[in-house]
């Protein structure tokens, strides 16, 4: 009788290695898998959202209407870290006024690829320093546009054209930029 108490705990301890056996298999083949899977995705999310600023901005400078306005997401990343940063380039006299070139770029850090550097300003739309989205005209901010850099939560990035003018046979878009 005690015989058969010990086979059915040894039976019942041989199924429970054999599960625990599997399930450290799949997570030593599996998981890693999965998980750059999911970093992949979240990558090609954050480039299509970038690319919908570009979009943005490209449908109101035709529109030329300053009393539209888009705003765009950037949610933060699952792994890793990220940041998003309004700079000011050379200045542009015009008119009177002081513009600033304006640069918008997004870093963000993942365990798969590492840094991914994303760039919207002079030129177009940059991903790590290589053009992707080539643009006929540069994007200038007033002085009352204030540098900023955010490097915590989810991005919000809003945005509406302004005007614009021709200075040195070079076409500027001025807009209203604004991270929150």
């Amino acid at each position: 009788m005690r015989d058969d108490a010990l086979s059915e705990i040894t039976g019942f301890l041989l199924i429970l290695s054999l599960v625990i056996l599997f399930a450290a298999v799949f997570t030593a083949a599996a998981l890693p898998d999965i998980l750059e899977q999911q970093a992949r995705e979240e990558r090609e999310d954050r480039l299509f959202r970038f690319a919908g600023i570009k979009e943005g901005i490209d449908f109101l400078t035709l529109a030329k209407n300053p009393s539209l306005t888009r705003k765009e997401t950037l949610p933060a990343p699952l792994f890793g870290s990220h940041s998003l940063s309004l700079t000011y380039g050379k200045p542009v006299m015009y008119a009177g006024v002081t513009y600033h070139e304006a640069f918008l770029t997004y870093e963000a850090e993942d365990f798969t690829t590492g840094v991914c550097k994303l760039t919207l300003g002079a030129s177009g739309m940059k991903k790590d320093s290589k053009s992707i989205l080539p643009s006929s005209y540069r994007i200038v901010v007033d002085s009352t546009t204030a540098e900023q850099r955010e490097t915590v939560g989810t991005f919000c990035i809003e945005y509406s054209w302004q005007g614009e003018f021709v200075h040195e046979g070079q076409t500027f878009q001025i807009f209203s930029l604004r991270l929150t």
